[in-house]
């Protein structure tokens, strides 16, 4: 089974997925983050954003990569989703390929957990948050409706703010079993 985690900017995927590790639950990190942080590694940040078309293919393509490497039979909760990628290209403009959108629209998830954005006073932009707090819940709410048009409206459920152990427990006590 393939939890995702999901939510706009700053919700706190990465410290609950940290979290999930340490409860000894399998993972997968955001595609994005991982490819952005190479990116800095290897002093091609300078480019990385040059071509937005081929950026999203590269994120799906590593995120395929990711969750290929999951065991099937246990549990696992990825941070964010290839679907993440249809609502992030929509927020920036991008018009992605029919292929890109057809190996999308192939993958599947059991459940999706999308984390109710933090309050404004704990939201922090840094270089890989570039977002404003407004413009993080707009893709929020954009995250949101497209999981709902990719047939996942009856999977979604909506994680509360609280501590990180609040969530985890409200997240493990809603998964299928």
């Amino acid at each position: 089974p393939r939890y995702i985690l999901t939510g706009g900017p700053g919700v706190g995927k990465t410290t609950l997925m940290k979290a999930c590790a340490a409860r000894g639950y399998q993972t997968v990190p955001e595609a994005y983050a991982v490819l952005y942080e190479q990116a800095t590694c290897s002093n091609n940040l300078a480019t990385f954003f040059n071509d937005p078309v081929s950026l999203y293919a590269r994120i799906l393509e590593k995120q395929i990569a990711l969750e290929s490497a999951l065991d099937e039979k246990v549990i696992a909760f990825l941070d964010r989703s290839a679907v993440d990628i249809l609502a992030f290209a929509q927020f920036f403009n991008v018009s992605l390929s029919a292929d890109i959108c057809e190996h999308i629209n192939r993958r599947h998830y059991d459940g999706i957990f999308l984390l109710d954005p933090l309050p404004i006073h704990l939201y922090k932009q840094c270089a890989q948050r570039k977002e404003t707090y407004d413009q993080a819940l707009d893709i929020h709410a954009l995250l949101k409706e497209v999981y709902r048009q990719g047939g996942y409206a009856q999977k979604i459920i909506h994680v509360p703010f609280g501590t990180v152990d609040e969530r985890i427990a409200y997240i493990l006590n809603h998964l299928e079993t």
